[in-house]
């Protein structure tokens, strides 16, 4: 890719000026048209293409890339088959997913605005791989992504169609982007991510949709996968540090998590890596987490709020035996787009993968809820068993639970307390920075590795550290997906 050397600064003047949903962006147009990503070829130039070869008596699929530059179709190839394995754990997923974005990019009736966010998406994992980038090229990709995406939503309106569906996939690679790039930088990835949750929303009032169900019966199939990998990020935030404030849980988060805990028909979900049986049980926890911080600045201006504390961790307490409940009945089921028969060793990983997103529950309610601290008795028994769950997941080099890790792994060292277990820790994060090269992983490691050494620094035990303590203070919201 050609741009021009003008542009160096692009990248620092962008970087920390969060895309907006909803406004029109006052970007500078071009003079030219040399900067504009490639339009792929018309049906009829397709054909026209074909009967110049008439020594062939086979005809060949058309090659919806023949017209790319070279420098684009590496990009877009990058996208589909290595990319893309990062965030799917399974094959037909993959399949599934590429057969769905790559063709919505290359149809030139909805523009280039998908196309331009997977191509900065894809640069932007070449670069966390240490492959060759030019910085300018690359912060000019994501700038005109930036552009076209608010140029769309500006002059048509979002109706549950292709074009929506358009803007969604966009939004939500975009999203991707950010996290490759490392994902702790605020209104980042999350405002991407809020930028989706408010177009699915749109789609979602053109059709009743139960409430006991994750996704709208209206929906396409593209919509569908849209949805649901949507709903895989939005699920992981719940997980996170710092709490969705209340105002941000509008009705996509409430139908996000109206399953029930108890429900006999929760399945492990192979886009998120765990149970949507979880899903009620962390919006719980996230609840509560936000109540307990109110409690104490309440304490903090000398009210007396021992009664409401004792019941935020009477609620705790019941989710700690919700969890193990259903640690204890699982049976194990999961979404019909799993090919069971073609991967049997990968559903025992998955079987594996969900137990331990169980366990690091269990560990968020004694840490967030319950005020344990990482050398707790209940803590170490819940680090150790998700530990034993994660030792039994291989990280192959195609789509794979072990994806899905990040987030296991990362509690995990949050409340490491041994040598051996935050040695496994920090080995796991090699592996997983190695294999898929997300800038996530690299942040996360260099988090737990400054929390351990203020822990270890910190005297007298009445000045422990608590971990979302050190990441509110850094300013950080890690995705860790």
């Amino acid at each position: 890719m050609r741009f021009d050397t003008n542009l160096a600064d692009v990248a620092t003047d962008q970087a920390d000026t969060p895309f907006i949903y909803g406004i029109e962006r006052q970007l500078k147009e071009q003079g030219d048209d040399q900067h504009e990503l490639y339009v792929p070829p018309t049906e009829s130039q397709l054909l026209h293409h074909r009967r110049r070869r008439p020594t062939s008596h086979i005809w060949r699929n058309p090659d919806w890339l023949i017209d790319l530059p070279s420098a684009q179709r590496l990009l877009l190839c990058h996208f589909a088959g290595s990319t893309v394995i990062c965030i799917v754990l399974h094959k037909k997923l993959h399949s599934d997913f590429c057969s769905t974005i790559i063709p919505m990019a290359l149809d030139k009736c909805h523009g280039n605005v998908l196309l331009a966010a997977i191509l900065s998406t894809a640069a932007a994992h070449r670069k966390s791989l240490g492959l060759s980038c030019d910085d300018i090229a690359y912060a000019r990709q994501k700038q005109r992504a930036l552009q076209l995406l608010s140029r769309q939503l500006s002059q048509q309106p979002i109706e549950p169609t292709d074009h929506g569906d358009v803007c969604i996939a966009t939004s939500l690679t975009l999203c991707l982007c950010e996290i490759l790039e490392g994902g702790e930088k605020p209104n980042s990835w999350r405002a991407h991510l809020k930028g989706a949750a408010a177009l699915l929303g749109v789609g979602r009032k053109h059709g009743q949709t139960s409430s006991s169900t994750t996704t709208d019966t209206r929906d396409t199939p593209s919509r569908t996968l849209l949805r649901r990998w949507w709903q895989t990020y939005e699920g992981h935030t719940l997980f996170n540090d710092r709490p969705v404030p209340l105002f941000d849980q509008d009705q996509d988060r409430h139908h996000l998590s109206t399953q029930s805990a108890s429900d006999v028909n929760a399945y492990i979900d192979d886009f998120h890596g765990f149970s949507i049986g979880l899903l009620p049980i962390i919006d719980e926890l996230n609840l509560l987490i936000i109540e307990r911080q109110a409690i104490k600045d309440m304490n903090n201006a000398g009210l007396n709020c021992t009664q409401l504390l004792d019941v935020v961790e009477l609620r705790g307490n019941r989710l700690v035996l919700d969890v193990k409940r259903m640690l204890e009945n699982r049976l194990p089921k999961v979404h019909d787009t799993f090919d069971v028969s073609d991967a049997s060793l990968l559903l025992s990983e998955l079987v594996d993968l969900d137990k331990a997103y169980h366990h690091i529950t269990l560990l968020k309610i004694y840490q967030r809820v319950l005020g344990l601290q990482s050398t707790n008795p209940n803590i170490q028994r819940a680090v150790g068993r998700a530990i034993e769950c994660i030792s039994r997941i291989t990280l192959h080099d195609f789509a794979c639970p072990g994806v899905a890790l990040l987030q296991p792994v990362f509690t995990v060292g949050c409340e490491a307390h041994s040598e051996q277990d935050r040695n496994f820790v920090i080995a796991w994060l090699d592996k997983l920075r190695k294999q898929n090269a997300m800038g996530n992983v690299g942040c996360a490691k260099e988090f737990l590795l400054e929390l351990w050494q203020k822990r270890d620094s910190t005297s007298p035990p009445a000045e422990y550290i608590h971990w979302n303590e050190l990441l509110e203070h850094k300013g950080w919201e890690l995705a860790l997906y």
